[in-house]
């Protein structure tokens, strides 16, 4: 009883100490379009939101998966030390190896193949956030390694800050510059997290010299599995930017990318509660306590319904007053209504999505990845239908609303199924 009294106090305090920290990284993320937006209309706004999309998608590829796993096996292994640090050792190797490799196919795509299918200037913003890509996710992988160890202060302000520190860099970098310029803000930026990354990890002794051909193996099979799920999570977040860029305009584009972000930000709350529920799931799957998971579970389900009931009223006049007395375009205002639309499906969706990476966490890979990929099966269907079937003008937001619905009934059913706990 104390364990689980204690387990619930550590709980409660990490995840308070994650959702500040992703205030700051949403309200970033807002500050980031806003300096778009104001820089370079709602034009340049679609076009950084196609880009960075592709980015993302490229970032899933880099990281091999193993920002996942390092949650997993950090968590896993608390007690066995040094076999841990052979497996973090391994997964930053293993990722510098392969985004270095990544990096030169990106270079010789633009040159050969990606000219045909972006335009010179979209090359040239792709070629410049490829330098970005293998500190990105060496950057990734390593945040998840304190994630999965409960050092979740640190964690938590190596998020916020490798944020701030980009929003810091895009004022500089945007004031009277061209679009294209604002691109190098990410490099810096992920230059920066990466010393405080490296100090903390030889600090804390986490690399391990000698080769322990055992790790090497367990994490190799661990990530064949979650490697296309990872794949797949971040083809669901942004694929829906690829598609509607060959149908809209970058003014139409910037502006439901933007209404987007703001809708999918409720998510960053059941972020932060899934992120500290991740190395739970795997501590109590590892004790066979799958009814300790389950009553943990009932209880995050009822807050969980509780914050986001408040939180999709707030976001809904947030929204409309940064609208109203910031951003001041009427194009904005004109879509507000479509907002919220958006905003009630995501955030019901941000409801449940603690228990997102609950099949992973609990080790029904193969199972995660089936999930992943009907998800992205339907994402593709319904925002294909909803642009072609219905007026451009508000397809493309009842095609986001279906998808965020769409989602959290896969997410029971396969949770349900595979683990035995019923989210809803």
């Amino acid at each position: 009883m104390e364990n689980i009294i204690n387990l619930n106090k550590k709980f409660t305090v990490d995840t308070v100490i994650t959702v500040f920290a992703l205030i700051i990284t949403a309200l970033c993320g807002f500050g980031i379009n806003i300096i778009i937006q104001k820089g370079f209309n709602n034009e340049g706004l679609g076009v950084f939101s196609y880009i960075f999309s592709v980015f993302f998608i490229i970032n899933s590829i880099g990281t091999l998966g193993m920002n996942r796993a390092m949650v997993y096996f950090t968590a896993y292994y608390y007690n066995n030390i040094q076999y841990r640090n052979h497996l973090i050792t391994n997964a930053l190797l293993l990722v510098t190896v392969w985004t270095l490799i990544l990096f030169g196919i990106i270079h010789l795509g633009i040159d050969v193949l990606f000219y045909k299918i972006l335009s010179h200037d979209q090359c040239s913003y792709l070629g410049i956030l490829s330098y970005a890509v293998p500190i990105y996710c060496l950057n990734n992988v390593a945040i998840a390694v304190l994630n999965g160890a409960r050092r979740m202060k640190i964690y938590s302000l190596l998020r916020s800050l490798r944020w701030v520190v980009l929003v810091i860099c895009l004022i500089i970098l945007s004031k009277k510059q061209s679009l294209e310029v604002t691109f190098y803000s990410f490099i810096i930026c992920e230059i920066i997290i990466l010393s405080l990354v490296t100090y903390i990890f030889v600090k804390s002794k986490y690399i391990i010299v000698n080769y322990n051909q055992k790790s090497f193996t367990e994490i190799l099979n661990y990530v064949k599995f979650v490697y296309p799920s990872q794949i797949l999570v971040s083809l669901n977040e942004n694929i829906d930017i690829v598609i509607l860029e060959n149908f809209v305009s970058d003014g139409n584009l910037g502006i439901y990318s933007f209404s987007s972000k703001v809708a999918k930000s409720l998510g960053l709350i059941g972020g932060a509660i899934q992120t500290n529920f991740n190395p739970v799931i795997s501590s109590l799957f590892k004790d066979n306590s799958i009814y300790k998971l389950r009553e943990f579970s009932i209880r995050l389900r009822s807050i969980s319904l509780k914050i986001f009931s408040f939180l999709i009223v707030l976001a809904a006049i947030s929204y409309y007053l940064l609208i109203e007395f910031y951003i001041k375009d009427d194009s904005f205002k004109e879509l507000y209504k479509y907002y919220i639309l958006q905003s009630l499906a995501a955030g019901l969706y941000a409801s449940f999505s603690w228990a997102g990476a609950m099949l992973i966490m609990t080790g029904k890979i193969k199972e995660n990845i089936y999930r992943g990929l009907l998800k992205l099966i339907l994402i593709i269907l319904l925002t294909f239908i909803c642009v072609i079937s219905l007026p451009l003008e508000y397809g493309m937001y009842v095609g986001f609303s279906l998808v965020m619905l769409s989602q959290l009934f896969i997410d029971r059913y396969f949770i349900a199924k595979y683990v035995g706990i019923k989210i809803f």
